[in-house]
Formats: C-alpha cells, structure tokens, sequence
C-alpha cells in the first residue's frame, strides 16, 4: 500500500503534511528497518534520521518512486553505514567473490574515480543483497560478517543449532556470490 505524497506541499516544508507523513510511514519503517537486525533502540534513532534527512533534503525527492521507498532507502543506507562506523572496518564476506570480482578494472588501467565507484557498486549490491535474503540468512549473514560474531555467538543469539547457522551461512554466500557474478557479467557487457 504506497503513499502518494504532495510533492508541494513537502517541499513547501508543511510542518501538518510532515507530521501526517510521519504518523502513517514510521510504524512500517520501523518494521522493516528492525527487520534488518538492528536493535531497537537502534531503529529508533535510524528512522529518526531518515526523517530528519527527508526534510532537509525534502526537494531532492522527485516523486518518480514512492516516498516510503526513498526513506526505506536511507533507513537501510543508515543502518550499514552505523555498523560499519562501529567497527571502523570494512567488512569482508569469507570468499563470497574471488580477486577478478574484487578488481573492478577487469585487470585494465582505470582511473582512481571509475576503480573508487566500481567497489561502491559492489558494497551497495552486497548491502542490497543481504537486506534481501530470507530471515534466517539475512540475520546470520548481519551477525557474523557484519557484527564479526562467532559461529556459536551467532547460534547463541538466534537460539539455534551451530550447524543451522553454518547452512543458513552457506546458502547466504551462494546467493551473494550469484548476486555478484551477475553484476560482474553486466559490466564486463557495459
């Protein structure tokens, strides 16, 4: 069920229309950003957030999607640039893609801007693709390669078997890996 917004009246910064706008979207962006692993207190401040750039930004929403889509986009953008921060690290997916994937040159001579927004392209497809895998993977894969938790904190956490999380793990990379094969395909093809 979309929203349709009044592209007007919210770059007008209707403080009425925001509060509406408000009321009727943050219990479904709550939902789907704790859906995501995050704690709650953590939801709280991520939708927040993404309210608080929603109007200061409010005029680069150009109504093309939805706007409950704009602002899932950057409750999701918040909440992996939160657990990136708290880690001061980038996380790495044990052997989702191989070097080939991770030289985004395709081994030719690219300059430092294409090599720097080609290895965006590849975070922002692993960040989609973990916020898109089923419940039990998405939880796994956030905890151990986002969080750095163990096979058995993981376990322990969720109030499952080690060997569930292990193929939860397992089926996760498969399709991450798929995910990433086929962006590589599509730029070799560009």
């Amino acid at each position: 069920m979309s929203l349709d917004v009044d592209l007007d009246r919210l770059r007008a910064a209707d403080e009425l229309y925001f509060a509406e706008l408000y009321r009727r979207l943050t219990p479904r962006l709550r939902a789907r950003t704790l859906s995501l692993g995050a704690s709650a207190d953590d939801v709280d401040d991520i939708v927040q957030e993404a309210w608080t750039r929603a109007f200061e930004r409010r005029d680069r929403f150009l109504g093309r999607g939805s706007f409950e889509g704009w602002l899932w986009h950057t409750c999701r953008r918040l909440w992996f640039d939160q657990i990136r921060h708290a880690h001061r690290r980038q996380f790495v997916l044990d052997s989702v893609f191989t070097m080939h994937l991770l030289d985004p040159s395709g081994g030719s001579d690219c300059d430092a801007i294409s090599i720097g927004l080609a290895r965006q392209e590849i975070t922002d497809s692993i960040d989609d693709g973990i916020v898109n895998l089923p419940g039990l993977q998405r939880q796994v894969a956030t905890l151990r390669w986002l969080l750095g938790h163990s096979t058995e904190q993981t376990a322990a956490e969720l109030g499952v078997a080690p060997g569930t999380v292990k193929a939860a793990l397992y089926r996760a990379r498969a399709k991450l890996r798929k995910r990433l094969s086929e962006l590589h395909a599509r730029r070799r093809v560009d």
